[in-house]
């Protein structure tokens, strides 16, 4: 929590007043007033810029299944201002702040974030702000050049040193490094790792080393999260011990809805294993009174690989560890309640019930905020959530690639391996494991795959195989089945693990044959894709007690095309300057398209009525926008006088997708006449256009003329018939 002298302002306030400005700009608080804010700033932002509600944060440290350590995930914030002057902040990086009773004594930072989009609406008086931390452009980095460099001394470097090194190198102040990011991104002072003092040595040989795997691999080691905090600074988080106070009790009346909860806890964890990447177990420790520990398993550390079993520095290391991990159990949740900023991801809060009737089992729980959805800008609702199981998952080795001498192509067979051979020879492989004796499950029956485009979801049934005891010494007995996905190709059986190449675990589910009459429903899809779905069972294999690793059985694998989905096409409202007489300029925007080709793009006009397909209209232009414009515009020339036109975008692209833009009208005005003056002699005069013109005569001669040229001898007046 944020020791914040004004928190209970969250919770009792009559007005809320937002400041958004450049990053590092000084404001200086002013009891009872607004804040100062120096002359010349590029740009202010404040609440009167804010459309309604419109802001909404997402914070997480952990949004896997299972706690995890050393996961840095990204914070994220939207809002919509009015386009009033604002400059286009498109990768500005701004700092956002906001205080209470127009009393800037109550200041508050809420973060500091890059703008990744700035969008206008499609009637540009809005625009959309999308931003994110700096852990967003920080975690695919290459840091090869840093860590080639820090490393080339040969020597191991307490941890606490690496992190100094790393991060004067990420700013690089002087200027020094080509590949730095150069972002001013500092390391909270106030961090404490608990194997800060424990030496590394270069143990990674790869042409690319990002930022997100080193640092996950170091703060895994000591327990903890990477964050970045309110005040745009790194911080290794650690969470509070169950037994710590909470942060915040969240009761009926801050609660918004009934809380969603498992009625479990997860358990504490009692032991660390580590396995080397040949899933060799090379150290554990353990609290020695649990009689069956929850075991959180470090699969192959790159901190630790330069180190032999039984290293009585990495003992102690892990003692060190498992003091800081031991008591993280908690209460799977999703908690709704008013909002309050100063409660950070990684604090501990419980949840009471005093109406004891709404629920049967409990009338309190104790969890952590491992994410968090915070949204409002005068009134403001927050969302905990925390994901766990009561024990930790089953591991396994998912990266061998990092080491010295390792190639980038994996064997087809054992732990960490991936298979790159086809279904065909896939199941020639298998039956061959069988002919050996390798215990296998059998193929998932009744597999049913079905694309419901009204709802844009995907819906899978299936039978689970039966248990095989037949196998000895031990039995095959189904454990469970995961539905693998992957975009634009099919998932490599894994033979074990799942990892990239496998696709993305979208389900697992432990109960039988759940999916068999009622669908599995993947609604996470979009449009425009190819999907490709493995439903795949496994057994759990011990090579000995300690030993537990998921066997998977490949299964039929099934592709699912999107459906396409065109952005429709704008027509601007037609303003009067764009109506001259009878000819009228429409201006329309036609989005890109990402895969595919338009091979219709039409403009319909229609007198009276609004068109209803590509052929209904007194007109039909094809439109031929040019890409490089914001907005392009057409002329529609040659309408009716004082008539109602109304105006559709038609288009549609080469798998025949079609869309439609929003009716526009116009009314359009009398064709423009000519005058000329007293002339006294003849002359000749040239009409707007061609026509049939009268002249108009006191006691002059006049006529008419069907080429655009009138003879007048001492007339002064036309006008159009």
């Amino acid at each position: 929590m944020i020791e914040y002298e004004y928190r209970e302002k969250f919770g009792n306030h009559k007005r809320v007043d937002w400041i958004i400005v450049p990053a590092g700009t000084v404001i200086t608080p002013v009891s009872g007033e607004d804040p100062d804010i120096p002359e010349g700033t590029a740009y202010i932002i404040d609440t009167e810029h804010l459309i309604s509600e419109s802001i909404s944060i997402k914070e997480s440290i952990c949004s896997s299944k299972n706690l995890k350590f050393g996961q840095m995930e990204e914070s994220y914030i939207s809002f919509v201002i009015a386009n009033d002057n604002i400059p286009l902040l498109a990768d500005e990086m701004i700092d956002i702040y906001i205080y209470f009773d127009q009393d800037s004594d109550t200041i508050f930072q809420v973060g500091q974030y890059i703008v990744d989009k700035d969008q206008y609406t499609v009637d540009r008086r809005q625009r959309t702000i999308q931003a994110f931390d700096a852990i967003k452009n920080l975690k695919d980095w290459d840091i090869t050049e840093w860590y080639n460099d820090y490393f080339s001394d040969g020597q191991r470097h307490m941890i606490g040193l690496v992190l100094v090194s790393l991060f004067n190198w990420i700013r690089d102040e002087q200027d020094e490094y080509k590949d730095s990011p150069k972002l001013p991104v500092y390391l909270n002072p106030d961090y404490v790792l608990c194997n800060g003092l424990f030496a590394i040595g270069r143990t990674i040989e790869s042409d690319t080393i990002t930022f997100g795997f080193f640092m996950s691999g170091l703060l895994e080691f000591n327990g903890c999260f990477g964050h970045i905090g309110r005040d745009g600074r790194f911080n290794c988080l650690t969470l509070s011990s169950y037994d710590k106070e909470p942060v915040r009790t969240v009761t009926d009346a801050l609660r918004l809805s009934p809380a969603s909860y498992e009625d479990i806890n997860t358990w504490g964890i009692g032991q660390i294993d580590v396995y080397d990447r040949n899933n060799i177990k090379k150290f554990s420790v353990q609290n020695t009174a649990k009689k069956h520990p929850n075991i959180y398993v470090m699969a192959d550390p790159f901190v630790l690989a330069d180190r032999d079993a039984g290293d009585q520095d990495v003992i102690a290391a892990l003692k060190k560890l498992h003091e800081v991990i031991i008591h993280l159990n908690y209460a799977p949740n999703q908690t709704e309640c008013t909002g309050d900023l100063s409660v950070e991801v990684g604090d501990r809060y419980n949840v009471q019930f005093t109406r004891r009737s709404e629920y049967d089992t409990k009338n309190w729980y104790r969890s952590y905020v491992l994410e968090r959805t915070f949204s409002g800008i005068q009134s403001f609702k927050d969302t905990y959530t925390a994901k766990g199981d009561k024990k930790q998952p089953k591991y396994t080795i998912t990266n061998d690639r990092w080491h010295t001498g390792d190639s980038t192509d994996s064997s087809t067979q054992g732990e960490g391996g991936v298979s790159s051979i086809d279904a065909e020879e896939d199941r020639k492989l298998i039956a061959k494991q069988r002919n050996y004796g390798e215990p296998m499950l059998d193929e998932p029956t009744d597999v049913e795959v079905v694309y419901n485009k009204s709802s844009q979801q995907v819906e899978i049934k299936w039978t689970d195989p039966d248990d095989i005891d037949t196998y000895t010494p031990l039995p095959v007995e189904w454990e469970g089945t995961v539905v693998v996905r992957k975009e634009g190709s099919p998932p490599l059986h894994p033979f074990g693990n799942i990892d990239e190449y496998g696709g993305t675990i979208i389900e697992t589910e432990t109960t039988k044959n759940t999916y068999q009459s009622t669908a599995f429903v993947d609604d996470t899809i979009e449009p425009n894709k190819k999907y490709y779905y493995a439903i795949m069972p496994y057994f759990v294999k011990l090579d000995d007690a300690d030993h537990p690793i998921n066997q998977y059985r490949w299964t039929k694998c099934v592709s699912v095309d999107t459906e396409r989905i065109l952005i429709a096409p704008t027509i601007y409202p037609i303003q009067d300057t764009q109506i001259s007489g009878t000819t009228v300029t429409v201006a329309y925007t036609i989005p890109t398209l990402t895969e595919g080709s338009y091979t219709v793009q039409k403009l319909v006009v229609k007198k009276d009525s609004i068109p209803t397909s590509k052929t209904d209209g007194d007109k039909i232009i094809d439109l031929t926008p040019d890409p490089t414009m914001l907005i392009n515009g057409v002329e529609v020339s040659g309408l009716d006088e004082n008539s109602t036109y109304y105006f559709v975008i038609f288009i549609e692209d080469e798998i025949g997708s079609s869309a439609s833009s929003e009716p526009q009208s116009a009314t359009t005005g009398a064709d423009e006449g000519w005058n000329f003056g007293y002339t006294g002699e003849e002359e000749v005069f040239t009409a707007p256009k061609t026509g049939i013109y009268q002249i108009e005569t006191w006691g002059a001669q006049g006529g008419n003329a069907t080429d655009g040229t009138m003879v007048a001898r001492g007339g002064y007046g036309a006008y159009a018939v």
